[in-house]
């Protein structure tokens, strides 16, 4: 989806609730702005104001039709209802000076609006199910017609209200510095509100176009909410069946779940990115909406898709955490392997880790996980055409897991049959591997050490703690005079794991920038089998020399990492 806009188009803040009914989708989240964002929209206008920017770009609004007379709001609740704040602390303060037909035009363009066909006043703005009677009756109201009984329930409401504040004191605070010309200056923050202060408004008929364009924006940085967007649908959905309470119930669990990792919108989408992998195969997060759309309609699936989103978030935050009590039940191991696959990061591989602890007993998810480790490090190191797309190999595998059709690690080893490396080209791409990442390096190192001396398990023991073991270049990864090697050979070869070693630190920042001649006794003497052979068979040190050392570790490799059951 192609996007072409220039920044210093667009409608002022003010303008889009002038030009249209909007409201904010009922299940939506509630107000959260805290008062440092209010106090640095008003700072940012300020700040535009006084230098006569023509112009001040506050990103994009997305609205999505929702009847012929109103528009959802799928991303900028928080400004809009900010902006609604601001004007009516405005309009209050023109009240209080008297000027009660300039506090009745900031009504009529921007607060109310009227409906024809019931004959009454209606908002121009309305918040969530939660948020909109007290924002109608505490920010959209005059003072004098406000209710004095109703008091903050919410976090929400106290946010409300907080933001009025904020509004009211900022303007407050300018009576002082600009005395009878106070007016003006209300009268000039209307004026930019209207005009000057830009948002990009993108109106959107279909849904799914909207979660499209996220994707767009995303990639251009201007980050917007595609989780409301999702949420609106299903809890539409289930509203329809009288089912609401149970749709809250589940989305609230998940989302609790989910952010015990990271209070992230992005970890979220992605986790529904996997989720939808893992119920219907894979699909690209772009496209997940659609599919969403597709599979959750109606009640009954919309409620069946949700209370797998709040099942499936226990696993993904026991993927993240190695203490969680999911692995109470589970071998002990299993807290090592889970801690080994979060250091290897690998990101496609997370539906399937997932689909694995919602459906596999704890026995064969131990093997399962201990033996993705080595996948992981097989195809990191191969990183061929064989390989295939990880991401797609990764769902599909989980999808097949989840729906009964492996249930343990044989079966999932028959299935990806030639998409993991063999033995034999693992090892021949293993002796040409560079690694610039330390952490990486010292765990290969340390899995190659372990099995050179007939540990079992080699490679799912984690220990990456660098202040007990620490890598060693023997050739210098930095170019120096006196380092004795010229920067071509430095480039290509330092970061060639034949070229790294593990050190005891106490002995590793002696030998900092040393010749390797001076090296050479410290390395005898380390407890480090593959580190010694270092001192023990080479006289010098140059690319024959780590070429030979690194082919004699990749010899280590295919038992380091196994992958047969």
């Amino acid at each position: 989806m192609s996007l072409n806009f220039d920044l210093d188009q667009g409608d002022g803040l003010a303008s889009v609730l002038k030009n249209d009914r909007l409201r904010v989708p009922i299940n939506q989240r509630e107000y959260k702005w805290q008062r440092e964002n209010v106090l640095e929209m008003l700072q940012d206008i300020t700040g535009a104001m006084n230098e006569a920017k023509p112009s001040y770009f506050f990103g994009t609004i997305v609205l999505t039709k929702f009847s012929d007379e109103e528009w959802s709001i799928a991303d900028g609740q928080q400004r809009l209802a900010t902006t609604t704040m601001i004007l009516s602390a405005i309009r209050d303060l023109f009240l209080e000076m008297g000027e009660s037909k300039r506090a009745t035009g900031i009504e009529q363009e921007f607060l109310f609006n009227i409906d024809a066909n019931a004959n009454e006043e209606v908002a121009r703005l309305r918040l969530n199910a939660a948020d909109d009677k007290f924002f109608y009756n505490k920010i959209v109201l005059r003072p004098a017609d406000r209710p004095k009984g109703l008091v903050p329930k919410l976090e929400s409401h106290r946010l409300i209200l907080d933001g009025y504040q904020t509004s009211r004191d900022f303007f407050e605070g300018l009576k002082p510095q600009y005395g009878k010309r106070f007016l003006e200056v209300l009268l000039q923050w209307r004026k930019y509100l209207v005009g000057n202060a830009k948002v990009l408004v993108l109106k959107v008929q279909d849904p799914r176009n909207a979660f499209v364009m996220f994707e767009t924006l995303n990639g251009r940085g201007i980050q917007t909410s595609q989780v409301d967007l999702i949420k609106n649908h299903l809890f539409q959905e289930a509203e329809v069946g009288g089912r609401e309470d149970e749709a809250n119930k589940c989305w609230s669990a998940m989302r609790g779940k989910i952010e015990s990792i990271t209070d992230s919108d992005e970890l979220i989408i992605a986790y529904i990115h996997w989720v939808c992998c893992i119920l219907y195969g894979y699909s690209k997060e772009k496209d997940i909406f659609k599919v969403i759309e597709d599979k959750a309609k109606g009640a009954v699936n919309a409620i069946t898709t949700l209370s797998a989103f709040d099942e499936m978030a226990n696993d993904c935050a026991a993927i993240f955490n190695p203490e969680h009590q999911k692995w109470s039940p589970y071998p002990p191991q299993v807290r090592d392997a889970i801690k080994l696959l979060l250091n290897l990061n690998v990101k496609q591989m997370r539906p399937l880790l997932i689909s694995i602890a919602k459906n596999f007993a704890p026995k064969q998810a131990l093997v399962a996980y201990q033996r993705l480790i080595s996948w992981a490090v097989r195809l990191s190191v191969v990183a061929s055409s064989e390989a295939g797309r990880l991401d797609v190999f990764y769902a599909n595998m989980a999808f097949e897991v989840n729906k009964g059709e492996i249930r343990n690690y044989k079966q999932l080893f028959e299935k990806a049959g030639k998409s993991i490396p063999s033995d034999a080209d693992f090892q021949a791409y293993f002796e040409n591997i560079r690694l610039k990442v330390e952490k990486t390096a010292r765990y290969y190192l340390r899995s190659l050490e372990r099995t050179a001396n007939d540990e079992k398990e080699a490679a799912w023991i984690p220990n990456d703690d660098a202040t007990i073991i620490t890598l060693e270049h023997v050739m210098p990864q930095t170019w120096e005079d006196q380092c004795g090697y010229n920067p071509e050979i430095i480039e290509t070869h330092a970061h060639r794991l034949g070229n790294l070693a593990l050190l005891p630190a106490s002995v590793n920042v002696k030998l900092d920038r040393l010749p390797f001649a001076t090296k050479v006794p410290f390395l005898k003497e380390t407890p480090y089998r593959l580190t010694n052979m270092i001192g023990l068979e080479f006289k010098d040190w140059g690319i024959e020399s780590i070429q030979k050392r690194q082919k004699k570790l990749a010899e280590f490799a295919p038992k380091t990492w196994p992958v047969s059951p």
